[in-house]
């Protein structure tokens, strides 16, 4: 059986990632879900899970023992992120700066510092008419949503197909989720502001060397703009998603519709021929990019 991670990104929001990767579950066997988009997930408003298990996400934040502290600073001067402060009375802590990257309690000299539980998030394990379901979820506030990625990192290494929603743009979230991809598809819009934004996700997505290929969501009739770029750097185009306003109108319903209409389900199923044929193809070393 095939064991495959493929991440539908694109380079900033609303190009329709998670249009593509909850219709494509909904063709695909033996396929779970997860929605790494973890500061805006809504996949489960199209896929309506039954939540089973909810895992909270904890980082480290300092602590500091005032008996001991001595105010030397050096803590605070060790911190890249600015989230110690010596106020010479005081050391002050700014928790939604830290990076839990415990560099202070490192370099504290008087021992006066403690690493702490910070809940910062949570992943939902569900399952939907039969497509596993993972949530990420990162609390309103807090600086990074890395963490939270990386645990759901792990739960992925178990699981077979892995459908991987993630986040919009080109950040540190997008990097941790689309790590160890076998394949990322790129959603884009044949506009100028989209082929822009697709080559920022193009760019990351080769210097992390992932094989790539890409869907044009909203086609029409400036499709030319995105089919000259990835020929000109040799990217394969799976699928044109055209400006449909049925599209528009079962979306705003949070209906998936490869479920209701029998042309755009087959169109998922020969998109998700086309992926699987890819990551075996790649897989044998005879795949052409």
């Amino acid at each position: 059986m095939i064991m495959a991670k493929i991440s539908i990104l694109s380079g900033k929001g609303g190009t329709g990632k998670t249009f593509v990767a909850t219709n494509l579950v909904r063709v695909l066997p033996n396929v779970t879900y997860i929605d790494c988009d973890i500061e805006e997930p809504n996949g489960r408003i199209f896929l309506n899970p039954i939540i089973t298990d909810i895992n909270d996400v904890y980082t480290k934040v300092p602590l500091i023992d005032d008996n001991r502290c001595e105010r030397c600073g050096i803590c605070s001067k060790a911190c890249r992120f600015g989230a110690l402060i010596n106020l010479g009375r005081e050391i002050l802590i700014l928790d939604h700066l830290c990076h839990s990257c415990e560099a202070c309690y490192e370099m504290c000299p008087m021992n006066a510092i403690t690493m702490a539980n910070r809940k910062i998030g949570e992943i939902s394990i569900g399952v939907s008419r039969g497509i596993d379901f993972i949530e990420g979820r990162l609390n309103p506030g807090k600086p990074s949503g890395v963490p939270v990625i990386k645990q759901i990192n792990i739960l992925i290494k178990s699981i077979d197909i892995a459908i991987v929603d993630s986040p919009p743009g080109t950040s540190c979230s997008v990097v941790n989720t689309i790590e160890d991809s076998d394949l990322c598809i790129l959603v884009t819009e044949p506009t100028p502001f989209g082929l822009h934004d697709l080559k920022l996700a193009v760019e990351l997505v080769k210097e992390m060397d992932i094989p790539m290929a890409v869907i044009i969501n909203k086609s029409g009739s400036d499709n030319q703009i995105i089919y000259n770029y990835c020929m000109k750097n040799d990217i394969k185009v799976l699928m044109e998603i055209p400006y449909d306003k049925k599209i528009a109108e079962l979306y705003s319903r949070g209906t998936l519709i490869a479920e209701v209409d029998l042309t755009y389900e087959k169109m998922f199923v020969d998109l998700a021929e086309k992926i699987l044929e890819l990551i075996e193809n790649e897989a044998a070393g005879n795949s052409e990019w």
